[in-house]
């Protein structure tokens, strides 16, 4: 069951030979764990650096700040009782798990790895859990962690205003890159980034300015490739903790989105937009749909043995093309830390570069091998349940499956003369 796969919508369509039906029943409710930004990004007693963005050979990572026994290590979270742990930001898979996914790290690569009706999007967005059963109810041979990613397609739009989400995520990692350059003696990147500090410094001044290589924690011994069976669960992280309602979220996300005002001008606007919120499951609310394809496989990165429920949006994010081409600089110009086991402080990506050094592709090719339906592949939309968002409502309206599917694929309309499933 290797992947990624081609997703097929006929797996919803009804009476069609392939047509599976959906035993999913809700949509994922996601809460945001008690890690704040500033646990993420300075994180003093963290595993391995102060900042938990990372700039790999195949993605940008984003990590849960965790100790050098695999605790999770952060704010504690507000608990009924006396066991104010940390939270872990979690997610409810419909069928199947009675308890909690736990969020381990998001990642982005480009373009996307999962082909909707022969469409391949210009990024993807993994949000990565694990699933560990109840403390004191562990089978024998302790716990036995499950993988699931849920995948945000992401395009690039000439007419979309930049997501300021996505800013806040690119003015960070930008300080990565540098802060790399920097323990390798070569000089800032000089373009700026509308809204993030720019660095610039000279590799002379770098070198002037690194310090002893012996103060420098190792960047990169944890696995490139995250592994969930490192990260400890204990009791603190099954505390029952104080109600937090979902429903009210979006409805406040709604009512905020049908308000339709302008931007305060007199709403202070903070470099690196630190005025801009932190919600690890942001990317869920940004898309503005509730249906998925579910699919059971393997995960795309080598060596693609674990076991991974998926779920894939089937709409993708849209962002502004500025967006997009930086976080394709930013792979595409990666530098090995220093204490990397290969081309320490050299260029260095598992990907295939393209255009004079601005893009790369580190996206996995489609495996063709076998059946999808040894995948279980699913589409679960409209019929399924009802969404909370308008965008959902108003594209199940449209009653013919045909015209849903495959005219107006979307909870947004294409451009005029656009083929379907081109954004």
């Amino acid at each position: 069951m290797q992947c990624p796969v081609e997703l097929k919508r006929n797996r919803g369509f009804t009476g069609d030979e392939k047509w599976k039906e959906c035993i999913d029943v809700h949509w994922m409710a996601y809460y945001d764990g008690s890690c704040t930004w500033e646990d993420i990004t300075n994180n003093k007693l963290g595993a391995e650096h102060e900042n938990n963005f990372f700039i790999r050979r195949h993605a940008l990572q984003v990590m849960m700040p965790l100790d050098t026994k695999g605790n999770l290590k952060c704010t504690p979270g507000e608990r009924i009782g006396d066991n104010p742990g940390p939270l872990f930001p979690k997610l409810d898979y419909s069928k199947g798990f009675p308890e909690y996914w736990f969020l381990s790290h998001l990642e982005s690569k480009t373009p996307s790895e999962w082909v909707q009706e022969g469409v391949k999007y210009d990024a993807e967005i993994t949000m990565s859990q694990f699933y560990e059963r109840p403390w004191g109810d562990q089978p024998k041979g302790g716990p036995q962690k499950k993988i699931g990613n849920v995948v945000v397609m992401v395009q690039g739009m000439k007419r979309i205003e930049p997501n300021p989400f996505i800013d806040k995520i690119i003015c960070q990692f930008r300080k990565t890159e540098d802060d790399v350059r920097k323990q390798c003696g070569r000089e800032s990147i000089t373009e700026e980034y509308p809204g993030c500090w720019q660095y610039s410094r000279s590799s002379n001044e770098s070198r002037n300015l690194r310090p002893n290589t012996e103060t420098i924690p190792p960047p990169e011994p944890r696995m490139a490739i995250p592994d969930s069976n490192h990260i400890h669960v204990d009791e603190a992280n099954f505390s029952e903790e104080r109600p937090y309602d979902f429903e009210e979220y979006i409805d406040h996300v709604i009512r905020e989105e049908e308000s339709n005002q302008e931007p305060d001008p007199s709403h202070r606007k903070l470099m690196n937009y630190d005025h801009v919120p932190f919600h690890a499951y942001q990317p869920l609310t940004d898309v503005r749909t509730e249906y998925y394809y579910r699919v059971d496989g393997m995960t795309t990165t080598p060596p693609c043995q674990a076991y991974t429920h998926y779920r894939i949006m089937k709409d993708p994010l849209r962002i502004s093309m500025r967006q997009l081409e930086e976080i394709q600089r930013l792979l595409a110009m990666r530098v090995a830390p220093k204490g990397s086991l290969a081309n320490e402080c050299e260029d260095d990506t598992a990907g295939i570069i393209v255009e004079e050094n601005r893009k790369v592709d580190v996206s996995r090719p489609l495996q063709i091998r076998g059946s999808t339906n040894d995948h279980k592949m699913m589409f679960c939309e409209c019929k399924d349940w009802k969404s909370k968002w308008r965008q959902d409502r108003e594209w199940c309206k449209i009653e013919d499956e045909q015209d849903r599917f495959y005219e107006q694929p979307y909870n947004f309309a294409s451009r005029s003369g656009d083929a379907p499933f081109v954004p």
